[in-house]
């Protein structure tokens, strides 16, 4: 297959992980589809599992408004992100501080610094370009933050998968549904299946040590639909036909 298309580090946001997946994925089908004669079953799983946004707004971060006015944070400095308004910046979003809305934060288009309590960061990847969210609290500037944006629960929506490697909480409508435990896994996928079809308020509150703050990447991969019985039935066939065709070609 020639080399390794992963990094060497298992540190990158996941939105990055999964554009390297993906392109391992092509290449392999790419380079093998013909010559292994995979039946297109095979590729179901591409397809099996489904993650949307419904009517929320740019819910995954991927849809910044990067038109108004970005002014440098620190003049002179190559590295450096640049202030805009944060209902451009993360379009759809309120950001809270301390539970008041913050009206500004930094965007960074490529690798470099990042300033204040979030920072929009771009990652341009092969596949095309993603954002994620760098937040950032720490003493002396230690700040309450929470992510909030109201929207209706896709109807055929299982759940909500999001990263974050620091403790979080996301609440609906007032109630704590699930709480970040990073010993367990940074990337849960949360059942809201009861609020399937109804229009919610999603708060992504982080917690933090009050003498220590928190500093960590956040995403938010969009909503998941958990195939149908039929689906997985499928799914099993492809996998099979795959199975078959490689030990077919590794037959004399």
């Amino acid at each position: 297959m020639g080399g390794s298309l992963f990094p060497p580090t298992a540190t990158l946001p996941w939105r990055v992980w999964f554009d390297y997946c993906i392109e391992y994925w092509d290449r392999f089908i790419k380079r093998n589809f013909y010559s292994m004669k995979i039946p297109l079953l095979a590729t179901l799983p591409l397809i099996c599992v489904k993650t949307f946004s419904g009517d929320f707004t740019n819910l995954t971060f991927d849809e910044p408004d990067l038109t108004g006015s970005l002014r440098p944070a620190d003049l002179g400095n190559p590295r450096t992100p640049f202030y805009g308004q944060t209902s451009q910046i993360l379009r759809g979003w309120t950001l809270l501080g301390n539970g008041q809305p913050l009206t500004e934060i930094t965007y960074q288009p490529g690798v470099g610094d990042t300033f204040g309590p979030a920072t929009l960061i771009r990652r341009q990847t092969s596949s095309g370009e993603n954002f994620y969210i760098r937040l950032n609290s720490q003493p002396p500037n230690i700040v309450d933050l929470t992510l909030r944006q109201t929207g209706t629960v896709p109807v055929v929506a299982n759940s909500l998968t999001f990263l974050a490697n620091s403790p979080m909480q996301l609440i609906v409508n007032g109630d704590v549904v699930y709480t970040v435990d990073t010993a367990v896994t940074t990337l849960p996928t949360v059942d809201l299946s009861r609020y399937a079809g109804q229009n919610v308020t999603l708060d992504f509150h982080v917690l933090q040590h009050p003498t220590i703050g928190a500093t960590f990447s956040f995403d938010v991969l969009g909503f998941t639909q958990i195939p149908e019985p039929s689906t997985w039935a499928l799914f099993g066939v492809g996998a099979l036909a795959l199975s078959l065709a490689v030990k077919q070609r590794r037959s004399p």
